[in-house]
């Protein structure tokens, strides 16, 4: 059997080899190890529970002890209040005497003192002054100043010495944290502990942070059942200022060296909300590495209060610790089982020691022998085999030895060289160089010939690199040489190639107008075309070995794009600024990609940069040319809102003087003229409301509702205002819906109806007699939504057929002499399309000229989401207002007078004034159950007003009132802008009468049901 000694021959050190007779070591130490770390297990849990226990007794008698000397504290002051109860009166004499019974700096140490703050009135503040200035303390007076709703003020606070006379007289109800604990006193009835604050008592020499504890003292004889009652009977507090830190030094005396404690107020550890530090009470200088061994929260509430208590252990506590006990139990034991193992297998190894040293020497010898041959049998294989001719000459330079492929590269036999000097060895090759490194070989270098020409005997030539090395002996004599040849001419012939590519590719680079340059992986640059030295101005030779990103304005985005050539391969387009050496800024376009190395990896990045300089300056010009056009297109939008708003205003004075003159007049001519100026007016109305739909379109402001209605009920609506004009034209107007169309939708039903307005307008327009069609019928229902199709069609005028494409454009109708005879701006089918467009249809037509024509409107529309219910019809006649309070606030007087007239004898209580500062003035003195609102006034605008109204401080009795935009402002940023100001509703100029009593209606709907309190 084959045996491993245990011991080295040199070193006389075991071992340990694996195998059966090391099973009794191994157990023996298996079994001694587990029952050390069993014992040190034990001892470890053991120690851990009693350190646990000792925390939570130290941490648990910190709390206790403070919470029980304040539970102590309130002891004292339901005593003030008891010597309150059994006298009529307590005299300042009574109260000094009370507290020095108790004996604070003795029995509660940290306390300052205990008073009495009486609760007053603004009506007692006076009296009350004047009676403890007659008391002797003339200078007497509650402070701080300033007018507030209650105050309080400290009159009794002993022991009345220094410190607790700077509290003399403080309102402690002006300061919030001491109103909010007073509150909750006075609120509870019970005892309350205020928040983190300054005592009045600290000066700047060693300030601290204190509280405030609180007992309420009600009248005597008045009801305290509940918070109202309390608040009635309310006549001062009893109460006690407490220094935090002297406080805590008074309940334990010393503070304890092996644990570290924060409180904190309220019900996290908030550190800017610290009342005690332990550590700035009784510093301790820690390790910079420490780090406790046990750290808690705990949150205490007491008296309507939260405090976090932070403990944490200081190094005391774990000296304090029987640690050593663990780690000694573990020690000795790994030493004892170590021992015992290695006294086993010495006893072991002694016994095989001998012998495996003879087996080895013996098996050493064999394998020396073995390799010895082995060693030869390699060698001349890789003499005979390797791909490189070799030969061996002796000291004389005389072949004695040569490999097959020496033969195979020289052209040379074996026999033919063998005996031959070395010089015929290597045939037709100039023998001067030869010469030379053969020299060289003698004094004992290695040499590398550069590469040479060896002209074979059939006259053919291979490129070759000859190596010679001189074999010397150990006294370092010269015995012979060796020299190796290897053929490279397939290598010369592929470099030869890549020099004619190179300088090919090199040609091409130069050529280009463009900075070419290549960059290593590590980001130098390693080649540049005249290009990039003609761009940054640096020369060739100073550019190669820098870092890329430095030639850029923005080296890190440049580094950020050469970083993304890597991660995707390439980079097309990237944004580069060069930067000159003249300072000169050259806008480019980077596009780099990933070369390869002959090994296959990453080379490099090839670069190249596009000069955008015109491009650039192109795209300069064309955005101020953009900000031009939306500058003007804004000052046009301006000015047609502001058109719009100039012609509204007196337009809604028109309109609604002659409807009350109409609604007043009994002579019918006289209604005829009144109706011609309402129709006249209603057409320039018409007008106004085209252009700024066409404005908003070239704007691109026009924008849809997305609204459930009902579709029977919007036609119905849209028909009933158009029959009067078609039958009194005579026309038969009719209207039918496919029953596969869905009367519940969702869209824009407003915009649904201008269309329908629109095309039907002009159907009854340019039909002197007939009849007109309007028919609508889904086309399809898909995902996507519902694709209905109206159609409108008369037997009017026709249109010709190449015409029919131009009737859309903008300001254009079939023939200039169709506005003479009936009128228009040509802009209303134009509006038209655009407005099914956004809503994914078309609007189009077919007509045969003197026959009629056929106009066709398609959209997309989608279910309604819930259920359509029927809107009221609007109401026409003046419904019962009697009561309501109503506000206008308008600074056009016609405007005024014009609500006054239509609001007359409906039992409205009106106010009315001009703008916005004159409608807060009244509403600071006055309840009105809605405002009317114009938006644009001198003064104060509406948006301002209403700002005011809803805004957190508003001096005004009710924020909440509604108010309702009445404006000629029209544009849907308008009525954003009033919505978020805070109005409730949008009423645009000229309004409708039957639309104003709907709002009115509403307003007095809900005043009637509003809750009791909600109308005081």
């Amino acid at each position: 059997m084959k045996r491993t000694p245990l011991f080295s021959s040199s070193k006389n050190k075991p071992v340990f080899p694996f195998g059966v007779r090391h099973l009794l070591p191994l157990g023996v130490l298996v079994l001694c190890l587990g029952a050390t770390l069993w014992a040190w297990g034990a001892v470890k849990e053991s120690l851990e529970k009693q350190a646990n226990l000792l925390y939570a007794q130290k941490t648990n008698r910190l709390k206790q002890e403070l919470v029980s000397r304040l539970k102590d504290h309130e002891q004292v002051l339901l005593g003030g209040l008891g010597l309150f109860a059994a006298s009529r009166e307590i005299s300042r004499a009574e109260w000094q005497k009370y507290v020095a019974a108790i004996r604070l700096d003795q029995n509660y140490p940290g306390i300052l003192g205990v008073g009495y703050a009486v609760w007053l009135k603004p009506s007692e503040l006076a009296r009350h002054q004047q009676k403890v200035q007659a008391e002797g303390f003339s200078d007497y007076q509650l402070h701080p100043l300033g007018e507030r709703e209650n105050y309080t003020s400290i009159i009794y606070l002993e022991p009345f010495h220094w410190r607790n006379q700077r509290a003399f007289g403080y309102d402690m109800y002006s300061e919030p944290t001491r109103r909010a604990a007073m509150d909750r006193a006075k609120d509870q009835g019970g005892t309350s502990l205020s928040g983190k604050i300054t005592l009045v008592q600290e000066t700047e020499k060693a300030k601290q942070q204190g509280f405030l504890l609180y007992l309420p003292l009600y009248k005597k004889g008045l009801p305290t059942d509940t918070i109202a009652e309390r608040h009635r009977a309310i006549q001062g507090f009893v109460y006690s200022p407490i220094r935090m830190n002297d406080f805590v030094l008074g309940v334990f005396g010393r503070l304890p060296t092996d644990l570290s404690f924060h409180i904190f107020d309220g019900s996290s550890a908030n550190p800017s909300q610290t009342l005690f530090d332990s550590g700035s009470v009784n510093p301790t200088s820690l390790p910079l590495d420490y780090r406790p061994r046990y750290q808690s929260e705990a949150v205490v509430h007491l008296f309507g209060h939260s405090w976090t208590y932070a403990f944490s252990t200081l190094p005391e506590f774990e000296e304090n610790l029987s640690a050593y006990v663990a780690h000694m139990t573990l020690v000795g034991g790994l030493l004892v089982s170590l021992l015992l193992t290695w006294i086993i297998l010495n006893l072991q190894a002694n016994r095989e020691r001998a012998l495996a040293l003879a087996e080895q020497m013996t098996l050493d010898l064999r394998t020396s022998e073995e390799g010895l041959k082995q060693s030869q049998r390699h060698i001349e294989a890789l003499f005979n085999t390797a791909p490189v001719g070799v030969l061996e000459l002796d000291r004389s330079g005389v072949c004695i030895l040569v490999n097959p492929w020496w033969e195979t590269i020289t052209g040379t036999r074996q026999v033919e060289a063998l005996g031959q000097g070395w010089l015929k060895v290597f045939g037709q090759t100039d023998p001067t160089d030869l010469t030379r490194e053969w020299e060289k070989a003698v004094q004992g270098e290695t040499l590398r010939v550069s590469e040479f020409k060896l002209t074979r005997p059939n006259g053919s030539e291979v490129w070759v690199i000859l190596r010679v090395s001189g074999l010397f002996s150990e006294a370092g004599e010269l015995n012979g040489f060796i020299a190796s040849l290897s053929d490279i001419t397939d290598r010369k012939r592929v470099e030869e190639e890549q020099a004619t590519v190179g300088a090919y590719t090199r040609s091409l680079i130069e050529s280009s107008l463009d900075p070419f340059l290549t960059i290593t992986p590590e980001g130098t640059i390693s080649d540049v075309n005249e290009a990039t030295v003609r761009v940054t101005g640096i020369a060739r030779e100073k550019l190669i070995g820098t870092q890329f990103c430095l030639y850029f304005t923005d080296p890190e985005k440049a580094q950020k794009g050469y970083s993304f050539v890597f991660e995707r391969g390439e980079v097309r387009d990237y944004r580069l600024d060069i930067l000159g050496q003249n300072g000169q800024v050259t806008p480019v376009i980077f596009n780099g990609s990933v070369y390869k190395s002959l090994k296959g990896g990453v080379g490099g990045v090839f670069a190249a940069a596009r000069d955008i300089s015109q491009l650039v300056q192109t795209e300069k010009e064309l955005q101020e040319a953009k900000l031009i056009a939306e500058a003007a297109s804004e000052a046009k939008g301006s000015f047609l809102a502001n058109m719009s708003h100039e012609i509204r205003t007196p337009l809604n004075a028109i309109l609604g003087m002659t409807q009350l003159a109409f609604e007043a007049e009994r002579d019918e001519s006289q209604k005829e003229l009144l109706t011609t100026v309402v129709d006249s007016a209603n057409s320039l109305l018409a007008i106004i409301n085209d252009i700024l739909d066409f404005s908003k379109i070239e704007s691109g402001k026009l924008s849809l509702e997305h609204l459930d209605f009902s579709l029977a009920q919007e036609t119905r609506s849209l028909f009933k205002g158009l029959e009067f004009t078609a039958q009194a034209k005579g026309l038969e107007l009719t209207y039918k819906a496919h029953p596969n169309v869905p009367d519940s939708l969702c869209g824009d039903p407003l915009r649904i109806r201008q269309v329908l307005t629109n095309l039907v307008g002009n159907a009854i327009k340019f039909t002197p007699s007939g009849r007109i069609e309007v028919l609508v019928e889904m086309l399809r229902q898909s995902e996507e939504g519902l694709r209905l199709q109206f159609s409108v069609s008369d037997t009017g005028i026709g249109i010709k057929e190449s015409q029919l494409d131009g009737i859309f454009e903008s300001f254009n109708q079939a023939q200039v002499s169709t506005t003479r005879v009936f009128g228009g701006t040509g802009l209303g089918l134009t509006i038209c399309r655009q407005i099914a467009r956004m809503m994914k249809g078309e609007v189009w037509a077919t007509s045969v000229l003197g026959q009629g024509s056929t106009f066709y409107f398609t959209c997309l529309l989608e279910p309604a989401r819930g259920e359509v219910f029927a809107a009221e019809p609007h109401q026409v006649e003046p419904p019962d207002l009697s009561g309501l309070k109503l506000l206008v606030v308008e600074d056009n007087p016609v405007n005024r007078k014009l609500m006054s007239k239509v609001l007359q004898g409906l039992g409205i209580k009106l106010h009315m004034v001009s703008n916005g500062r004159e409608a807060l003035d009244l509403l600071v003195e006055t309840r009105v159950d809605l405002v009317l609102m114009d938006l644009q006034m001198p003064v104060m605008d509406g948006i301002e007003a209403t700002l005011a109204i809803r805004g957190p401080k508003s001096p005004v009795l009710d924020p909440q009132v509604p108010v309702i935009a009445l404006t000629a402002d029209v544009f849907l940023e308008d009525k954003k802008r009033c919505l978020a100001a805070g109005m409730n509703d949008f009423l645009s100029k000229p309004f409708q009468k039957a639309e104003l009593f709907r709002l009115l209606s509403k307003i007095k709907n809900q005043k009637q049901h509003a809750p009791v309190g909600r109308e005081a």
